[in-house]
């Protein structure tokens, strides 16, 4: 049985294309219908609105440069304050996809460079992404195509291109792998960074050194021909199978695990109609019915950053980092870098900092999210509520539950998160936190810090 209201069918949606929602966010999407939130969802053109913070905002004052994890924690709170939600899941998903890792980058400037590329091509066509991909400086430093040469062949990006980022396991022969790394020979870093240490204006850059391309002849996927990297990109990214594990791998990001051959082949279709446009095939997979059938429904384990980012967004944390910024803004740049630190650190201590996958094939996902060690962590995210003088928002999230009984309160609380515990396992945190709503005669952050705690725990909000 599919989802069976257009409100249930909305809130499916936010949950999986925009990052959660508390119940404000859905109400306004209410009026637009489903596929008026999906055109709304796309519009990457609208402000990106929330906190305008530096990247730089986020450096360690302890050091002169911008190392990578500076970057996850600011990116963390982006995510959180965009009010363009698709537009980071988008490049979350392709942040997975191409695996690259701030783990040996470790320099903050390629690794951000990287990030807004995959932003800003992300949701156009796949060849134009792909090709800039192959070309960026964090990748080349990351899979060794600097040091890809004519004398010196270095197949490693040429593996990964052929079987992660376009073809897959199977579809290729070893004889193409080292054919494409000749054809990608001649990409190396631009000399002369020492500058770099310095002004924080300068961009890492990459050049062609013809005199270090292979130029001869090779044999690729049963074509031959002179080819170098741009004849490399287009021929992977208009050939049939790219198309068919990309647009799988996206359903299943965005939808449920295997989808049936019959899906996929419409899939391709618009892909191969569209030359590979990512936008257009995200609209097909939103306005499939299958996107929201029961099959769908609640059928994804939550990443650490879905489950992060839905349950902060889900309790309007980001309107009260405003108010908070608005008011304090001299002094709460340190505090709010820390809230991005923590944010960051949090996600990884679950399975997940931000451009740093654990290999060039990204993260497991699906069950491998969840452990017993995993779990700990995620119940331990409602300690970023704990109130104390440098992070107040467990008191000021508090304030929005109205002063009632533990039942009501609870009840509340689910709706805001979108948790679809059930009646009695609503009763079992009701009659726990009961002591403390005595106590203290009103939702208090202590009370709330113990709700949030067995609410994140649950089996259920373990699902999107």
């Amino acid at each position: 049985m599919a989802l069976d209201s257009e409100k249930a069918k909305i809130a499916h949606l936010l949950r999986r294309a925009g990052l959660g929602a508390s119940p404000a966010e859905l109400e306004h999407y209410l009026p637009l219908g489903y596929a008026g939130t999906v055109d709304a969802l796309l519009d990457f053109r609208r402000e990106s609105g929330g906190l305008s913070l530096s990247v730089w905002a986020a450096k360690d004052p302890r050091y002169r440069e911008l190392f990578s994890f500076s970057v996850s924690a600011w990116w963390s709170l982006k995510m959180l304050m965009t009010r363009n939600p698709l537009e980071e899941k988008l490049s979350l998903f392709w942040s997975d996809h191409f695996g690259l890792s701030g783990h040996k980058v470790e320099m903050g400037r390629p690794v951000f460079q990287f990030y807004e590329l995959l932003r800003r091509k992300g949701s156009g066509r796949f060849e134009e992404l792909l090709r800039a991909v192959t070309r960026d400086p964090a990748m080349l430093t990351f899979l060794d195509g600097a040091q890809n040469t004519r004398e010196h062949p270095n197949e490693n990006y040429a593996r990964e291109l052929l079987e992660l980022f376009t073809l897959g396991i199977g579809h290729y022969s070893e004889q193409d792998v080292q054919e494409a790394a000749r054809a990608l020979s001649g990409f190396e870093l631009m000399p002369g960074l020492l500058g770099y240490f310095f002004r924080r204006s300068i961009r890492f850059n990459a050049i062609f050194n013809k005199d270090k391309h292979d130029s001869g002849v090779k044999k690729i996927l049963g074509r031959s021909g002179n080819f170098g990297a741009d004849e490399l990109i287009e021929m992977l990214a208009g050939h049939p199978q790219t198309a068919r594990h990309l647009v799988t791998k996206l359903w299943e990001y965005f939808a449920y695990p295997h989808p049936e051959p019959e899906l996929v082949d419409r899939l391709c279709a618009v892909w191969g109609a569209s030359r590979g446009h990512i936008r257009t095939v995200l609209r097909e997979i939103f306005s499939a019915a299958e996107f929201c059938s029961a099959r769908a429904e609640r059928a994804l384990f939550k990443s650490p950053v879905d489950f992060t980012m839905g349950t902060l967004r889900a309790l309007g944390t980001q309107g009260i980092i405003s108010a908070l910024v608005g008011g304090f803004r001299a002094g709460w740049r340190k505090p709010l870098a820390d809230v991005a630190g923590y944010i960051a650190f949090s996600m990884s201590n679950m399975g997940q900092l931000l451009l740093h996958p654990p290999t060039v094939a990204g993260w497991d996902g699906g069950p491998a999210w969840i452990s017993s060690g995993s779990m700990l962590e995620r119940m331990k995210l409602a300690d970023i509520f704990n109130a104390d003088d440098d992070s107040p928002l467990g008191e000021l999230l508090a304030r929005q539950f109205k002063t009632g009984s533990a039942s009501q309160f609870v009840s509340e609380l689910l709706e805001k998160l979108d948790a679809p515990l059930g009646e009695e396992k609503a009763e079992l945190i009701a009659r726990h936190i009961s002591p403390a709503l005595a106590k203290a005669g009103k939702v208090d952050g202590r009370v709330f810090h113990q709700a949030l705690s067995l609410v994140l725990a649950s089996p259920e909000y373990q699902m999107m």
